[in-house]
């Protein structure tokens, strides 16, 4: 599962605001980024949505970072030396004018919203970088030609329209399904924007639905004007992982005449669909709505582990499709509403009435049963839990290590609902209301990042009271929030450097402030500061038994035990 940058969600928003994309067009490219990776712009581009240079201009009129078209300049030896061959590749970064006297750096980024590749550059350049913008088609052959050291093939140069989209308003004019104004005025705009010729033509009055017969024509395909009669066989649709279908906007649908039938909705992608499939195959055209609605009735799950594996490298595509073979023959999850019934947590009439609810006012299940006093919070996320096979944690019956809960920023905890547990190895338990929610996951994880901590991020169930109680307790009070800063520094210095950091004395002071309040709050008899080869373990002694606390960087012993 990829994580949106900071520069992705801003991307996003100001497609979204300049009205290039549709609220559904976008979650559709989130929904694809999320499952097969790259950059939100590249997702968009690929799914036939926006064109790079249609991008690349509403990023130049919100945020004034001017498109350069790198494929034409002749760099100079010593500009491109600025920026090592391997780091410019993985960067996608590369200069190309340098002002000596002022210190500044011309640098050409793909994705000139990522503020962390720019930082880079000005560390590596030791200039201030002054961020142009430029295509990826522009960047792959100028980084081909500008470091020949890598030894990558020389694409060819970006150009106008391309001949396909030529060809397809051609077409349109010789079938009298165009005029030839509407298609010169087009190509004019496309010129202006570097907008997809489609897309103006459909803008200016073209049906859709002409224009996709059109296309289908073109590339020897037959056009599907609908999916809703077309259930897929299962045998068919395994072919492709799901991760797949979605980046190339594929579904295999059947087998006939021995070979395989796949419902397209961008034909730039048969040829790929083709060689991942290794088999003869007949493909169909059909619009993207339609294609829409018949790869959600194919592919019901989302991306798992498996295919993220695969994405990785770390697993064959033909051994994941032997591990989903096995898979489907065993017993599927229950609904939620099932479990909560054979739980003995609510009536089968209980869960009907709330289903009845939920289809005249939106809303969850659950969120309907508990609003209605059939369900209390606990039991709700017990079931939760078990539904998707997460944990549950009941706070009271094991409090957090705090030590891990200042790990993350106050905002972030209360804007998602969301608090750190502990840490387990390398990865961070993180207690959420609803563990599908993705945006959260991804957010923290990013802010880990940010902190230089390689932590996996994997979701506890609990109710959202506990929750809020939580944060109320570890972050309600102003001191609490240096404190965060100071240990977060000694986790962080500890990931990257394996140094010992000394707490100052007013953290230290802090520290041991909050150690004997929670010890007043949950009535310890006494506290343990125990120091151990690699860091200091702080327990409580709780109705006769020590629980452990927290744990602190080794080099944070002496300030505390000069405080005690």
């Amino acid at each position: 599962m990829s994580v949106l940058t900071i520069g992705d969600k801003r991307l996003g928003a100001i497609l979204l605001d300049a009205g290039l994309l549709t609220d559904e067009e976008l979650q559709m490219a989130l929904e694809k980024h999320r499952e097969v990776g790259g950059s939100l712009a590249e997702v968009i581009v690929d799914s036939g949505l926006l064109s790079e240079r249609r991008i690349a201009q509403a990023i130049e009129d919100h945020f004034g970072i001017p498109l350069v078209e790198l494929h034409t300049l002749e760099i100079p030896p010593k500009v491109k030396a600025l920026l090592p061959a391997e780091k410019a590749k993985e960067l996608q970064a590369i200069p190309f004018a340098l002002d000596e006297e002022a210190g500044v750096v011309r640098v050409a980024f793909v994705n000139p919203l990522d503020t962390l590749a720019l930082e880079e550059v000005e560390d590596l350049t030791g200039l201030v970088v002054e961020p142009y913008q430029a295509t990826k088609s522009a960047f792959l052959y100028a980084l081909a030609k500008s470091y020949p050291e890598l030894g990558l093939p020389l694409p060819p140069p970006p150009s106008g329209p391309s001949r396909e989209e030529l060809r397809v308003g051609e077409l349109l004019v010789q079938k009298g399904l165009l005029d030839r104004n509407t298609l010169e005025e087009a190509l004019v705009e496309q010129e202006k924007t570097g907008d997809l010729l489609g897309r103006i033509l459909v803008r200016k009055g073209l049906p859709e639905e002409v224009l996709y017969r059109v296309l289908a024509e073109q590339k020897g395909m037959e056009f599907l004007p609908s999916t809703q009669g077309l259930s897929p066989d299962p045998a068919a649709a395994n072919l492709l992982l799901r991760s797949d279908a979605l980046r190339y906007s594929a579904v295999p649908v059947r087998f006939k005449n021995g070979e395989v039938e796949v419902v397209l909705a961008d034909p730039r992608h048969k040829e790929a669909v083709g060689e991942l499939l290794g088999q003869p195959a007949r493909f169909l055209l059909t619009p993207l709505k339609e294609w829409e609605s018949l790869f959600h009735r194919t592919y019901p799950e989302k991306s798992r582990l498996g295919e993220v594996l695969v994405q990785e490298g770390r697993l064959s595509r033909e051994d994941l499709r032997e591990a989903l073979e096995v898979q489907r023959r065993l017993p599927k999850a229950k609904p939620l509403g099932e479990i909560l019934v054979e739980l003995g947590l609510v009536r089968p009439e209980d869960v009907e009435e709330a289903l009845k609810k939920q289809r005249q006012g939106g809303g969850r299940l659950e969120d309907t049963l508990v609003a209605s006093g059939k369900l209390k919070p606990e039991a709700l996320a017990q079931a939760v839990a078990a539904q998707l096979g997460y944990p549950y944690i009941s706070p009271e019956e094991n409090p957090p290590d705090p030590g891990a809960a200042l790990l993350l920023p106050e905002d972030l905890a209360r804007r998602y609902g969301v608090f750190p547990h502990h840490l387990e190895g390398k990865t961070l338990v993180l207690l959420m209301k609803d563990p599908r929610n993705i945006l959260a996951l991804d957010d923290v994880r990013l802010a880990l990042k940010r902190k230089g901590l390689a932590y996996e991020v994997v979701p506890a169930v609990t109710t959202e009271a506990a929750i809020t109680k939580l944060i109320e307790r570890f972050y309600g009070k102003e001191e609490l929030g240096e404190l965060a800063k100071e240990l977060a520094k000694g986790y962080q210095e500890e990931e990257e450097a394996s140094a010992l950091s000394e707490l100052d004395e007013s953290a230290a002071q802090k520290f041991v402030k909050q150690v004997i309040r929670e010890a007043y709050l949950q009535d310890a008899s006494d506290i343990h500061i125990e120091p151990r080869q690699s860091d200091v373990l702080v327990r409580l002694r709780i109705d006769g038994t020590l629980r452990q606390y927290t744990t602190l960087p080794k080099g944070a012993l002496n300030s505390v035990i000069s405080v005690v």
